[in-house]
């Protein structure tokens, strides 16, 4: 039925294609609403090889969007088309002489590099198959053209459905599947946690997973590509189905998407699996409500019943892959308690879903069930379960109500450890807490579901160029998938040389992510929509200049030589950058993957001895400037060459 549908509206909206972009054969390197980090691909990413291949308009209309960046889209041109759609065309290297030259104008009437300009609808009007702008690497990324449609009001669309065509005859690639409990009662393979299946190609060519045993309702994830251009690329797929007994499960469409739910993307793929895969939620997260998960009514949570599960993957040219999940629906028996073997002991404590998975681990065989205490619920103390001789087991849902919770885990062989939980649910009233110091703030639309919020201290070393100012927070879990931005209210210690140029930061990897922040009192508040370790740093060192172009002193200068240098920062990073000749102002780009600024030498420099300045601040408000002086001869005279 999904498959009749597609290719009906296709039949009906796409019977003259649009004008592909580029003169190249047709290949993607990225497909619709594949993954991106906690959001969705908006468009389509073509291959370009070399930057400055001629992009031409997909048909008939005008351009209604010019915008320039050092980030995102880079360069990029938004054409609104004569069926009332429009077009983005993003990461460009140059736009056509008409679109420069009215950009360059607005850039030095607002003397920024960054600008984003609307016309007149009637200003620049395009043909079918114009010359609008040159491919690039503006914004992010190796050079490619990102190719974006979107319907009339505004929301990116699946391109196959308005006839847009590209090679494929290579089936998606389903490479794992996860199974989950979908309820605090429910188990697989005997245990509270997520399982992660292989998935093994058979003899007679399909594909299986291992057998696992499953009671009460679970749920599927699955990680899938599309591989594409001999396996040099790893595409999204168009459509995602479980079935049972040829009865759909759940099922997920991309064709359409949109940027007022596009942070949905955070909890399409599974938030706590991506360090097992790319898991595409084939079941809908509680506030979930972007457009690919309409497709089924139901939310995707199956009671478990024996027999196979058939999960079904098409790409966007209909080529398919089945793989088949083997289910024996059965309570496991706990297996039976052994003799205690002087074991010792830890619990720690994990969230997959909308409730924490506690767990108890021994170094041997445990005899003795360890309890979980709770304060601040009334249904505490709960017995714990066991998984294996070694492993015991609770899935905890709070009771209504419930918002500070004091979670340990009891037995003689286990350390005492209360772990404190700040709870909110989805639609509840604006709650807040104050939690080893740092102030949380969750409003009614910033949980997906429920929101666990335990905060820590930890010791982290400060980033380079950075000073450390007070504790570090760690706000867990980390991977907690967020709508609304929370609010995290930091106490602003004293120690710091200059206070303005304090803020948050996040810790990413090895690195501290600059996070800013507002002073408010005694305290320095953050909206943010991740958790993790946070700490307030102050910014001690200013941005580095290295001039590369031109050389300083007498040696002679062309009308319009090469203006260019490396700039860095390594605390809270760029915020603006200029370069004057003899205080005007120049055009200049700025790539922030490069580091690279120079001038785009777009007028010639007037004869004699100029003072070249490249100035550049941080966002602490550390400023950084260089100074030097060329002398460019009068025009005609031998030694007037340009570099």
């Amino acid at each position: 039925m999904l498959l009749y549908a597609f290719a009906a509206v296709l039949a009906a909206a796409g019977e003259t294609e649009y004008q592909w972009p580029l003169e190249l054969p047709r290949a993607l390197t990225s497909s619709f609403a594949e993954y991106r980090a906690g959001r969705f691909h908006m468009g389509i990413d073509l291959r370009t090889g070399p930057i400055g291949q001629p992009v031409h308009a997909a048909d008939e209309g005008f351009v209604e969007r010019v915008r320039c960046s050092p980030y995102g889209y880079g360069k990029a041109v938004y054409l609104r088309l004569r069926d009332g759609n429009s077009v983005v065309y993003g990461h460009l290297d140059d736009y056509n002489d008409e679109l420069r030259a009215f950009v360059r104008a607005e850039q030095h009437h607002q003397e920024s590099y960054t600008v984003d300009v609307t016309p007149a609808a009637g200003q620049f009007p395009v043909t079918r198959g114009q010359l609008i702008a040159f491919s690039g690497q503006t914004g992010i990324g190796v050079p490619h053209l990102h190719y974006e449609i979107r319907n009339a009001a505004g929301e990116p669309i699946n391109p196959r459905l308005i006839g847009v065509t590209w090679p494929d005859s290579t089936p998606p690639l389903i490479r794992k599947i996860a199974v989950a409990p979908a309820s605090p009662n429910a188990t697989v393979d005997g245990d509270y946690l997520p399982v992660v299946l292989d998935v093994a190609r058979q003899p007679d060519g399909s594909f299986r997973t291992r057998p696992i045993r499953a009671n009460g309702p679970i749920v599927f994830s699955v990680d899938v590509v599309d591989p594409a251009n001999n396996g040099d690329s790893r595409l999204g797929i168009h459509t995602l189905a479980a079935e049972f007994g040829g009865i759909e499960i759940f099922s997920i469409v991309h064709d359409r998407v949109s940027y007022d739910h596009g942070q949905d993307g955070g909890v399409a793929y599974h938030p706590y699996l991506l360090d097992e895969g790319r898991f595409l939620t084939l079941f809908r997260w509680p506030g979930n409500r972007t457009y690919i998960y309409s497709a089924s009514k139901g939310g995707g949570h199956w009671s478990a019943q024996s027999g196979e599960v058939h999960v079904n993957a098409t790409d966007f040219w209909d080529n398919a892959v089945s793989v088949v999940v083997p289910i024996e629906a059965a309570e496991i028996a706990p297996p039976p308690a052994p003799s205690s073997q002087n074991s010792t002991g830890q619990s720690d404590i994990d969230c997959f879903a909308d409730w924490l998975v506690i767990s108890a681990r021994f170094s041997a065989a445990e005899e003795t069930p360890p309890t979980v205490v709770l304060s601040g619920d009334e249904n505490g103390p709960l017995p714990m379960n066991r998984v294996d001789a070694k492993t015991f087991r609770l899935a905890y849902a709070p009771a209504a109500g419930a918002r500070r919770v004091v979670i340990d885990v009891e037995h003689p062989r286990i350390a005492s450890n209360p772990r404190e939980f700040f709870i909110t649910h989805r639609g509840d009233s604006e709650a807040s807490a104050e939690l080893r110091g740092l102030q949380v703030r969750v409003s009614p639309d910033s949980p997906y579901g429920t929101l666990f919020v335990r905060v820590y201290n930890k010791d982290e070393a400060a980033g380079p160029g950075l000073k450390r100012i007070g504790d570090v927070y760690a706000a867990w879990p980390s991977a907690a998938p967020i709508d609304a931005p929370v609010e995290l209210s930091f106490p602003f210690p004293a120690g710091a040389k200059n206070e303005s140029r304090v803020a948050a930061y996040r810790r990413s990897g090895s690195a501290w992510s600059w996070a800013g922040g507002e002073r408010r009192g005694d305290r320095l508040v953050v909206q943010t929509g991740s958790l993790g370790a946070y700490a307030l740093h102050e910014d001690t060192a200013p941005p580095v200049i290295t001039v590369e172009s031109p050389n300083e002193g007498p040696a002679s200068k062309g009308p319009r030589p090469r203006i260019r240098a490396r700039i860095a920062d390594e605390g809270s990073g760029v915020a603006d950058f200029k370069i004057t000749c003899n205080g005007e102002w120049l055009l200049a780009e700025y790539d922030p993957e490069q580091g690279i600024l120079e001038w785009e030498r777009d007028t010639d420099l007037p004869t004699g001895v100029s003072s070249l300045v490249f100035y550049v601040s941080d966002r602490s408000g550390n400023t950084s400037e260089r100074t030097l002086s060329f002398v460019r001869n009068a025009p005609g005279s031998p030694s007037d060459d340009a570099d």
